[in-house]
């Protein structure tokens, strides 16, 4: 596959647990990133991570920090690094 093809159908999502609000999520959208093969999707998630801790879910923020920390380890990826820099500079 090429590298600039944009978003594809390449993943089925099935979810494990029942929604707690009662929220139908049959029909949403749902995007797959693989952050332990593309810099850019751990960044990505180190975004993610910068902003539901400013909504205050801290416990989301430090799973996915520490999720990517355990990647940055593993593959010596700056990228994961330099995002989560960036992120907390902006605390």
């Amino acid at each position: 596959m090429a590298e600039n093809e944009g978003l594809q159908e390449k993943f089925e999502v099935t979810r494990l647990i029942p929604s707690s609000r009662g929220i139908d999520h049959s029909e949403c959208f749902y995007f797959v990133l693989d952050p332990e093969h593309d810099p850019d999707a751990a960044a990505a998630l180190a975004f993610y991570a910068h902003a539901v801790r400013a909504r205050g879910n801290t416990v989301l923020a430090d799973d996915i920090g520490r999720k990517l920390l355990e990647l940055s380890l593993k593959h010596h990826q700056p990228a994961v690094n330099e995002a989560e820099r960036r992120l907390d500079n902006d605390n």
